[in-house]
């Protein structure tokens, strides 16, 4: 709601409400869904057509760990694409490997194929690999 209402400030209009994710009898999925989403998702229409080619949430993004490994997320710390210790971060990012993590479109997900949802959906991988270790795994979704 924090993120929700900030951006009831700037008067949106190009919002979407959904509710891809609830919580369940499985308390450890609630605590990942309390610290990574709120109750309501909603999605931007650049957002929709940018998740046609590129994961909703992972692309654009980097993490550096304390000890210098980099990743594509704080809540992915095994999914590491190099070490800003061994090279520079650019030479890392030259070497595309996070573009496995960056281009995984919902289109990839088996269970997400015929989803006419997958567009609007801020599909979490960190939540998804934390409990089915599967990088394409879909263990948690309402439909």
């Amino acid at each position: 709601m924090e993120i929700w209402e900030y951006f009831k400030g700037f008067d949106p209009h190009g919002f979407i409400s959904d509710y891809i994710y609830e919580y369940t009898n499985d308390a450890e999925y609630n605590d990942l869904l309390a610290t990574t989403y709120k109750n309501i998702n909603k999605v931007h229409e650049l957002q929709f057509f940018n998740n046609m080619e590129n994961h909703p949430c992972l692309y654009g993004k980097i993490t550096m760990f304390s000890n210098g490994d980099i990743g594509v997320c704080p809540n992915m710390p095994r999914d590491i694409i190099g070490n800003a210790h061994e090279e520079k971060l650019h030479k890392i990012l030259e070497k595309g490997i996070q573009d496995k993590y960056w281009h995984l479109t919902l289109n990839k997900i088996d269970k997400c194929q015929d989803c006419s949802r997958r567009y609007g959906c801020l599909d979490c991988r960190a939540i998804e690999r934390s409990q089915t270790n599967d990088l394409f795994g879909k263990k948690y979704c309402i439909k």
